[in-house]
């Protein structure tokens, strides 16, 4: 948010600056809802470790036992990333390019990719938190006869190939939300801004906030 800002005001445009204005109103819009999310979170695993969350997915996902607030989550991480159909601050009809429209080259090369790298590392925290992270399952383990000797998720394998796998399954469910989050893209057309803003502050929030009303009850109650 901080480099599109400065981006978009330092601009010799009209067009930048109010891409980079925007770009600030929709993040500090939606990072609320995050922060709700991620409270529900701390309520469901006893605190913000997550390795606590990701071994809480032994038996189910959390995108299963969580599923309105996984959706939330998803939705809010594309307005955050500015991915259609929320990329308002690059509206081509309106602003041109928005806040990138003086920009050419290396300068531009290095926003696109700092784009990119942040679809990434938001895919990570995704699986992270709603699919099992890297954690193999039980018929993956089976399916190639490890050797045993540590055992792991209920299933004896060898430590080197739990590792292999870890790593390869954490891999592909990060490229299946990234290939997720780039299909999008030809999907869905491009939301109004006060649509945008609208759906931040009077649906999610809200939501959100239902929530965790509901998840602190049950907490309570058990």
């Amino acid at each position: 948010m901080y480099g599109v800002l400065l981006g978009g005001w330092a601009s010799n445009s009209r067009y930048a600056l109010l891409g980079a204005l925007r770009a600030t109103a929709q993040s500090i819009s939606y990072e609320l809802t995050f922060g709700f999310v991620l409270l529900i979170f701390s309520l469901c695993h006893s605190g913000f470790a997550l390795t606590t969350m990701v071994f809480d997915q032994l038996s189910v996902w959390n995108f299963f036992s969580l599923f309105p607030v996984a959706i939330v989550f998803v939705i809010c991480s594309l307005a955050e990333l500015n991915r259609t159909p929320f990329d308002l601050v690059e509206a081509e009809g309106e602003l041109v390019a928005g806040y990138n429209v003086e920009y050419s080259a290396m300068m531009f090369a290095l926003y696109f990719l700092a784009e990119y790298v942040s679809i990434i590392y938001s895919a990570f925290v995704v699986v992270l938190l709603f699919f099992g992270g890297w954690i193999v399952p039980k018929t993956l383990l089976l399916a190639f006869f490890l050797v045993p000797s540590v055992l792991f998720n209920g299933v004896t394998a060898s430590s080197g190939y739990v590792f292999a796998l870890s790593v390869l399954t954490l891999v592909c469910k990060v490229s299946l939300i990234v290939i997720f989050s780039l299909m999008v893209r030809f999907v869905l057309p491009r939301y109004r801004y006060d649509q945008l803003m609208s759906i931040g502050w009077l649906v999610f929030l809200p939501i959100c906030l239902l929530f965790l009303l509901f998840y602190a009850i049950l907490v309570l109650l058990n």
